[in-house]
């Protein structure tokens, strides 16, 4: 069994590698770094729903966007409520 914390541990640092900014550079830092925050329930949805996608596309959207500044999420938590909120249509 896979460990799903360290898998978006291991995609936010995969993400700040071709980070572009000081802002995107410290949003992905800050990410890596509140991973275990996320509550449980929040990433238990997060998880399901990452499973049931056919493709990754719309997390690889979300971090490309980090990467560019163009979204600067504060915590680990931000983002995957993000993700939850789009996948299931609430934003």
């Amino acid at each position: 069994m896979y460990d799903a914390r360290e898998v978006l541990r291991l995609d936010f640092e995969n993400t700040l590698e071709h980070s572009r900014g000081v802002e995107a550079t410290a949003s992905l830092k800050s990410l890596i770094e509140t991973v275990d925050q996320i509550p449980t329930e929040i990433f238990d949805i997060f998880t399901e729903l990452v499973e049931e996608l056919p493709d990754s596309e719309l997390l690889q959207d979300m971090l490309g966007k980090v990467s560019e500044g163009r979204w600067l999420p504060k915590t680990a938590t931000e983002f995957v409520e993000r993700f939850i909120s789009r996948t299931t249509g609430a934003e």
